[in-house]
């Protein structure tokens, strides 16, 4: 099981740690956690602290607080990270941000925002046909608001979580990815090589 670190808490890692902490001490799977920091305030010893309990990577939100994104300022941004982060074994960064920044694929790939299924299903093709050793399942679980939504928003209000219908999706995506080996692939085998 890997925790990624909610966009609505920021660099309050405290709830996912004590989860790790909790799934840890009751022995009930190997879990693991992409957290989120602000990094010129995080120490070396937190960070340390943080891989004991599971973390394994930093994750670079970009669209948590719905703005624009300089790509100067990433870039810089993704060099800090990773010189924070390389003394960590096994540590990696995740970037979230949005399809226009992927090499160019967003426009191709991810049209409009109407329908996941004409989005996302000739990307899914694409990378199952090109690097299917490379695919990881995440669900996004529980679905937050986005992150346009928090611009100036009141922390005391609770964000309204957005309907996915997480079977459909996931059997959608199961059709798209095609062969059997690619999909053990996606849901077991790298994710084990990648976290474990």
């Amino acid at each position: 099981m890997v925790l990624v670190q909610p966009s609505p808490y920021d660099v309050d890692n405290s709830v996912m740690l004590a989860s790790l902490q909790h799934l840890r001490d009751s022995k009930c799977c190997t879990a693991r956690g992409i957290a989120v920091v602000d990094l010129d305030k995080i120490t070396d010893k937190e960070l340390w602290r943080m891989h004991i309990l599971g973390i394994r990577g930093l994750r670079l939100n970009v669209k948590a607080h719905g703005r624009s994104v300089d790509v100067d300022v990433l870039r810089e941004t993704i060099q800090a990270a990773t010189a924070r982060i390389r003394y960590l074994p096994g540590w990696k960064l995740q970037l979230f941000c949005s399809a226009f920044m992927w090499d160019g694929k967003g426009p191709r790939f991810c049209i409009g925002t109407s329908s996941i299924s004409t989005d996302l299903e000739p990307l899914v093709r694409y990378l199952a046909s090109r690097v299917p050793d490379s695919l990881i399942w995440a669900s996004d679980w529980p679905h937050t608001g986005e992150g346009a939504d928090r611009l100036d928003r009141n922390l005391g209000r609770v964000e309204k979580f957005r309907h996915v219908d997480n079977r459909l999706l996931l059997a959608k995506v199961r059709r798209w990815v095609g062969e059997e080996e690619t999909w053990n692939k996606m849901m077991m085998h790298t994710p084990n090589k990648v976290y474990l």
